[in-house]
């Protein structure tokens, strides 16, 4: 896939180098030679790049930070992934639920399931 970068954009590009140790990653933050965002908004940008470069840089070399980073971001990727399982709830209904009663009977409860009571 092809991304150009718009002469309204800055980025920041990975790839992993391996020039200097197996699997380092390379970090280059790019600016269009066209670039013409007025000087506030590239700084502000430019701010944030070397901002996120700098992070990567020490959690490269912090294992705790970075332990803690991932564990953040896959209980935000948990929290996507059940958003998107409300989604589907929201679209197909529950999904079906085996119950096992105290005399060893399974039911299978799901959305047209007739219970009596409070249930």
């Amino acid at each position: 896939m092809v991304r150009r970068i718009s002469n309204q954009e800055v980025a920041i590009i990975l790839s992993l180098d391996d020039s200097e140790e197996e699997d380092a990653l390379s970090v280059v933050t790019y600016v269009p030679k066209d670039c013409d965002l007025d000087r506030d908004t590239l700084d502000e940008l430019l701010n944030v790049t070397t901002f996120l470069t700098s992070f990567l840089h020490l959690a490269e070399r912090n294992q705790t930070l970075r332990k803690q980073v991932m564990e953040y971001r896959n209980a935000l990727l948990d929290m996507e992934h059940l958003e998107d399982m409300d989604f589907i709830e929201e679209e197909e209904g529950l999904p079906p639920v085996d119950v096992k009663t105290t005399n060893g009977k399974v039911i299978r409860l799901d959305a047209w399931t007739k219970t009596k009571g409070n249930a």
